[in-house]
């Protein structure tokens, strides 16, 4: 395998990467297949609280599906709804700390699935993985 020599060819790698190695863990874990709830989950805790046109924007899908979403989430006690303060006529939604709690559970049996793909990494290993992390939290909080 060669050396990416751009920043863009390092990107479209990693986002392979990641996106095979999610598909992966969600192979492992049938349950989890076809979900959006999990995203939607990590949306509302991205940015504190946002609409549900946001929601159907965000994971690409229509206004009722995205309504639904929030509604199951909501039965669940996963998130909570409240007027929007600057237009009545729309509601906010934002994740409920036992949504944060169910997004993290689930993360760490993504991670439990997938920890024997790894071999044993060295410092220099988990220290280049921390670096990644840190830049991939970086950017996506810019946009």
């Amino acid at each position: 395998m060669s050396t990416p020599t751009s920043t863009a060819e390092l990107i479209s790698r990693l986002l392979g990467s990641a996106y095979r190695t999610t598909r992966l863990a969600t192979h492992l874990s049938p349950a989890l297949r076809g979900n959006t709830n999990y995203r939607v989950l990590g949306l509302l805790r991205q940015f504190d609280g946002v609409r549900v046109g946001q929601i159907a924007a965000h994971e690409r899908i229509s206004q009722p599906r995205a309504t639904q979403v929030a509604a199951d989430l909501e039965a669940a006690g996963l998130v909570e709804r409240a007027s929007d303060p600057e237009d009545g006529r729309a509601s906010i939604v934002r994740i409920t700390p036992e949504g944060s709690s169910a997004l993290d559970e689930r993360m760490i049996h993504l991670a439990g699935l997938l920890e024997s793909r790894f071999p044993e990494l060295t410092e220099e290993d988990r220290a280049a993985i921390a670096r990644t992390i840190e830049l991939l939290e970086e950017a996506a909080a810019t946009g």
